[in-house]
């Protein structure tokens, strides 16, 4: 015999695996947000500090490099120390 609810409990099943399939991965020190921590993320912070101040990184926590609680500076030389003289990776 079968449940009225059923079509429910499939509803809910395709709702919740479709927001996990859409979910985006944390990187901490992609502060673009395009997957890889590289030379781009540092320069993409620095931007939107001094230049273009509209421009945010879409995850704060992912742009706060060296996980400080704050997005500034510091997050740009710890990304360059990391990708360019051995540093430590962000974590």
């Amino acid at each position: 015999m079968p449940s009225k609810h059923i079509p429910a409990i499939i509803l809910v099943s395709i709702i919740l695996l479709s927001a996990v399939t859409t979910a985006q991965i944390f990187i901490r020190g992609d502060a673009n947000s395009d997957g890889a921590v590289d030379i781009s993320d540092p320069i993409f912070i620095k931007d939107s500090l001094f230049v273009n101040v509209s421009n945010q990184p879409k995850c704060m926590d992912a742009a706060d490099a060296n996980d400080d609680g704050q997005v500034d500076i510091t997050d740009v030389i710890y990304l360059n120390s990391f990708l360019f003289t051995g540093g430590p990776k962000p974590s």
